[in-house]
């Protein structure tokens, strides 16, 4: 058997030969139509004594087909990992007219899509733009009104309202459930039972469809005790029962109210909180302007990383492998719609080669410990604990969906550090508002 390489004329693309003696097959046909002789069952032979020619006759050129093609894909993939080819779809075979599966000698050739060299290019005189945006007064006084309602005194109510929180306890003996809750009307996502629980009173029981009931995954998971992954599987209904309806009675803004947020004596003034707000929306809205940054680098950096892909090549795999029946026409239009996303990703591989970039399970515990931290303030609920934070961080862990996409984010996290420490920054210090309207046209 002989493997070889031939170049193309084409920018990064290359032919792989593979040529096949009957003597790198016959042994394993052998083998195969052996034990075909033993166990087969024709009519007028007994078991283990049907002719060898019959045999050979029925399934010698079948099974030679079936081992040749074997044997070519344990060669096609050796080759590319032993000569460390980075290829862009898969191998194209190039069909040269029916194959003769009784000739001595076969060959087969397949088009490959190499990944073009290049280097990732931060040069140029443009600059840009960084937003470093600071909180305004309407962002911190609508915060500290957030502060304020969350931490209120309750006040019990006979019927549902928008701001109103909600206990409610749900309960299926088909899924095991038996869990309750606290809820608003703005957790529900789905009409129905919105309109269901709004329209309750305390004690008063409703049916609810558990798929798609909350807007966020997590909420779902911590009232349920069931994973997102098993719940989208879910079409059942549970029963929920409402518990008490309560509003909360704005807080005053005393020590007791700066304690209970910020920890006891960490904050002695309402100007000390505006101060400390006004902290923590520039960091939440650093997030955004990081977004900005990132998608901005993006371009750039496609725009201005010069190299040639194997588009013939790709617009033939993208023929091959679709399921529909494209014409040339619509297989130019997906092309043209996947480019850039391809210059990315070849792109960002280079980043993360380059930089040794990997993710520890360590940081991604921590990542989502972190996550959780964060949306459970969000909704002001008391951030989960020791046993219960470890239970929910292995469920995670153990939903393979989940650990893409959150290695995806930790991934992304590190190549956005590595564009603040390359890419040619203009810092702009604006507010929200402006931030708004300079990055994106918005009034």
């Amino acid at each position: 058997m002989k493997v070889s390489q031939k170049k193309s004329k084409e920018p990064s693309t290359a032919y792989i030969i593979i040529d096949i003696e009957k003597k790198d097959y016959e042994q394993k046909v052998e083998n195969v139509l052996n034990n075909y002789r033993k166990s087969i069952n024709i009519p007028g032979f007994r078991k283990g004594f049907v002719p060898k020619s019959l045999i050979k006759k029925k399934y010698e050129i079948p099974t030679i087909a079936e081992e040749v093609n074997k044997l070519i894909q344990e060669e096609l993939n050796s080759y590319i990992k032993k000569e460390g080819l980075e290829i862009l779809g898969g191998p194209i075979l190039n069909e040269k007219g029916k194959v003769n599966w009784a000739d001595d000698k076969l060959s087969f050739e397949f088009e490959l899509g190499l990944v073009p060299d290049f280097k990732v290019n931060f040069s140029t005189k443009k600059k840009i733009d960084f937003y470093k945006i600071s909180a305004d007064k309407k962002n911190i006084d609508d915060q500290i009104l957030n502060y304020r309602k969350q931490y209120g005194k309750l006040i019990s109510q006979t019927t549902i309202k928008e701001d109103f929180e909600i206990n409610v306890f749900f309960k299926s003996d088909e899924l095991g459930i038996d869990s309750s809750g606290i809820i608003k009307l703005s957790d529900i996502k789905s009409k129905e039972s919105y309109r269901k629980i709004s329209a309750l009173k305390v004690t008063e029981k409703t049916s609810v469809n558990i798929k798609n009931l909350f807007k966020e995954d997590l909420k779902a998971e911590n009232i349920f005790k069931l994973s997102t992954e098993k719940i989208k599987t879910l079409s059942d209904n549970v029963e929920l029962e409402i518990r008490e309806i309560n509003q909360r009675d704005l807080a005053e803004t005393n020590q007791e109210f700066f304690d209970k947020i910020f920890g006891k004596n960490n904050i002695k003034s309402i100007s000390e909180m505006r101060e400390k707000i006004s902290q923590e929306i520039e960091k939440d809205l650093e997030k955004q302007s990081e977004q900005k940054l990132f998608n901005d680098v993006t371009e750039f950096l496609i725009k201005e990383t010069k190299f040639d892909l194997p588009e013939k090549f790709l617009k033939k795999w993208m023929s091959t492998t679709s399921k529909e029946n494209l014409n040339i026409d619509q297989i130019d239009k997906e092309y043209n719609k996947s480019e850039k996303g391809i210059r990315y990703q070849l792109i960002q591989e280079k980043i993360i080669k380059d930089q040794n970039f990997s993710i520890t399970n360590e940081e991604i515990k921590n990542y989502i410990k972190e996550m959780i931290a964060l949306q459970s303030k969000q909704y002001g609920q008391v951030i989960p604990q020791n046993e219960e934070l470890e239970n929910i961080v292995q469920r995670l862990m153990t939903n393979q969906e989940e650990m893409s996409k959150i290695s995806k984010q930790l991934m992304t996290k590190k190549t956005l550090g590595f564009f603040k420490e390359k890419a040619p920054l203009k810092v702009k210090k604006v507010t929200f508002d402006k931030f708004l309207k300079q990055a994106y046209g918005k009034a």
